[in-house]
């Protein structure tokens, strides 16, 4: 709630002109941080190629389409779905600290 009277305007001009010159001063662009596509390399773009793997793994139905070998009980159909989206995070983080 703003106050009113003579050191409350004051107060409040400051209060907004602190608020601005933070938000301008605190400010940092792309470049700053390396985020600029000139600092990409050649060699960190073909990290992506290993995001590819999970979809050849999962898109070749004929490859996985059986119920044996079983896991647990658990149809191979099935394990093998499973066990690709934990290969997929793996593969995941590995893209992303290797481009970070």
């Amino acid at each position: 709630m703003l106050e009113t009277g003579k050191g409350a305007v004051y107060a409040n001009k400051c209060v907004s002109q602190n608020h601005r010159s933070l938000s301008l001063t605190n400010y940092k662009s792309k470049r700053d941080y390396g985020m600029t596509n000139e600092s990409t390399s050649r060699g960190s773009k073909l990290w992506y190629l290993l995001l590819i793997l999970p979809y050849i793994g999962v898109l070749w139905v004929p490859f996985y389409n059986s119920l044996q070998p079983e896991f647990n009980g658990i149809p191979f159909f099935y394990w093998y779905q499973f066990l690709w989206v934990i290969i997929s995070a793996v593969l995941t983080w590995i893209v992303y600290r290797a481009t970070g």
